[in-house]
């Protein structure tokens, strides 16, 4: 179901036309070329301009998420007490509702992206990244809290299951309407979500919610010499404790690249380097049982890989998406049986 985004589906349209009509109405900011979209445009926009003859970037966004990415990021530059990390400075912005607004950000110039697979040299140096956000650039929360954030841990992440669980359910019911067989069998599939829920309960029971960037991966982690730039500050939320380490995995491994069954040994090689990383890390991270943590963390993201990123999307081809799943079939049970 397409969500109903209010005004900002009425005062918005087209995110290139409003780019265009921001040009004309704000003071000192001249549009160029657009360099960035996503969902067909329809999600968010960038273009390149200047700002007062100053480098800068236009975001326009509308998402079905709840995002409030202006006042996110001025939050984070208020509160960050890192001087190793930051981010754009913003230069103008306007929150129109809680799905959609804009912003007006400097435009980072000499450095550039991290990008996935990571190198050893960068996988330490965003290990290293993650551990200095963690304890430097945490910053307040910029809206009042959802119900689901309020949730304890365990149930948060129960929540975010359940509903990657109902995509998955309705594209197999398609499959087998058209008469095609399930990616997700009962019998493989359900032992394993029913074992991987316990684990979350028995590990995140209790454990205390963090607010943060909440999908900090490496190609929102702009480097120039020794400064770090994040990005993309649009996914601010609550997340129990682990998530973000596990996110940085899933975005750099399981997603990044085109895994199939033969290479199981390849990728639990790269899984297992990020998690003697972030051990070394833990104390950063705040976390004191980091293996527990960790095999929760990964059980979640298996989880949802399963559901939301395998069963639910329409792009991988058949082979693809059963080799993929098989794969982390032996990931989760890897965490299952530890």
């Amino acid at each position: 179901m397409t969500p109903d985004h209010g005004k900002s589906d009425e005062r918005f349209g087209n995110l290139d036309r409003k780019a265009h009509e921001l040009s004309e109405s704000t003071d000192g900011f001249e549009l160029g070329e657009k360099i960035y979209e996503s969902g067909d445009g329809n999600r968010n926009v960038i273009y390149a301009g200047t700002f007062g003859e100053k480098p800068a970037v236009l975001k326009v966004y509308r998402d079905h998420r709840i995002n409030d990415e202006p006042r996110s990021l001025e939050q984070f530059h208020q509160d960050n007490r890192s001087s190793v990390i930051s981010a754009p400075k913003l230069y103008a912005s306007e929150v129109l509702d809680h799905h959609a607004g804009w912003l007006i950000m400097e435009r980072l110039e000499g450095g550039s992206f991290l990008s996935s697979l990571l190198s050893e040299k960068d996988k330490e140096r965003f290990a290293d990244i993650l551990a200095e956000y963690h304890g430097h650039c945490q910053w307040s929360p910029t809206r009042p809290l959802t119900l689901a954030e309020r949730l304890p841990a365990n149930e948060y992440h129960r929540y975010r299951i359940a509903r990657w669980l109902r995509m998955a359910v309705e594209a197999d019911a398609a499959r087998q309407g058209a008469g095609e067989d399930p990616v997700l069998a009962p019998d493989e599939f359900v032992p394993r979500f029913t074992q991987g829920l316990a684990l979350i309960d028995d590990v995140f029971r209790g454990a205390a919610m963090t607010w943060g960037h909440g999908h900090l991966k490496p190609k929102d982690v702009y480097v120039k010499g020794p400064k770090v730039y994040l990005t993309d500050f649009g996914h601010a939320k609550m997340h129990p404790p682990g998530y973000e380490p596990a996110f940085a995995v899933w975005s750099d491994v399981m997603m990044a690249e085109d895994w199939s069954e033969t290479d199981y040994a390849a990728f639990r090689a790269q899984v297992a380097r990020w998690a003697e990383l972030f051990r070394s890390r833990a104390k950063a991270f705040g976390i004191d049982d980091f293996d527990s943590v960790w095999r929760a963390s990964l059980a979640e993201r298996c989880l949802g890989m399963l559901t939301a990123d395998i069963t639910a999307n329409e792009k991988p081809s058949d082979a693809h998406r059963r080799a993929r799943r098989d794969l982390v079939y032996r990931l989760l049970d890897e965490q299952l049986t530890a």
